[in-house]
């Protein structure tokens, strides 16, 4: 039974050498959500009055995201090369 979970490495005294960045690493994202609701219908600046006009347009939102990423590693592979 042992402590711990053990690892074998050639030589332990390097073991700090063996790092790297992981594969799906992504050190960089921005991302950005919106939400905006229509100045359309009732109590709002345009098309405010009670006709058909004001019940078919109030009421309307429109909204979005957006997202950025950089940095994140790729690689290049080829087969069949002669």
């Amino acid at each position: 039974m042992t402590d711990g979970p053990a690892l074998s490495w050639n030589d332990p005294n390097i073991l700090r050498r063996n790092r790297a960045q992981a594969g799906f690493n992504t050190p960089q994202i921005f991302q950005l959500a919106y939400v905006y609701e229509l100045p359309v219908g009732k109590g709002k600046p345009w098309v405010s009055g009670g006709g058909a006009a004001t019940k078919i347009l109030s009421g309307w939102q429109t909204s979005s995201t957006f997202s950025a990423v950089s940095g994140q590693p790729f690689g290049l592979t080829a087969s069949g090369l002669h």
